[in-house]
């Protein structure tokens, strides 16, 4: 075989591999990863902040909350909410920016959430940062949540 023609034909699966890769449209997965998080708050005023949690994030989100150690994993996470009741209080937040990888499949969002006591003009507020993968069926879910009180 001739070495110029082997040369050549070594190098067609490379052209291949790079016109097969898809470009990842990085603006279109921030709007995303901005909609699911506002959705994700949404969820929690409509059915309570217990279950919305419990249906928006990956099996192995970790929590990390003021005066507690790291709450890890779906079953720990639902553990410790079985502490607490949606009933008393309406629980919100607003991104203000999101942030995705060049992949387009990891990310993370921030803004501010508050809390209102039902029957009550009582808020609390504060800021919050959310990690965010695409699961295999390409929904974003959450994989780290903390946030800080304390904000006028």
């Amino acid at each position: 075989m001739n070495y110029k023609f082997s040369k050549t034909i070594a190098i067609i699966p490379f052209f291949l591999l790079m016109a097969c890769s898809t470009k990842v449209d990085v603006q279109k997965e921030t709007e995303s990863l901005l909609q699911a998080d506002r959705e994700f708050s949404s969820y929690s005023v409509q059915y309570g902040m217990k279950k919305a949690f419990l249906d928006h994030i990956s099996d192995d989100c970790v929590l990390l909350r003021a005066d507690q150690r790291p709450v890890e994993g779906r079953a720990s996470i639902e553990a410790n909410f079985a502490r607490f009741s949606d009933a008393g209080s309406i629980l919100s937040w607003t991104p203000q920016k999101a942030i995705v990888s060049k992949s387009g499949d990891m990310g993370y969002t921030y803004g501010i959430w508050q809390s209102q006591l039902k029957d009550t003009t009582l808020v609390f507020k504060g800021t919050y940062l959310t990690i965010w993968k695409k699961n295999s069926d390409g929904k974003w879910e959450a994989v780290l949540d903390t946030g800080n009180p304390g904000i006028d």
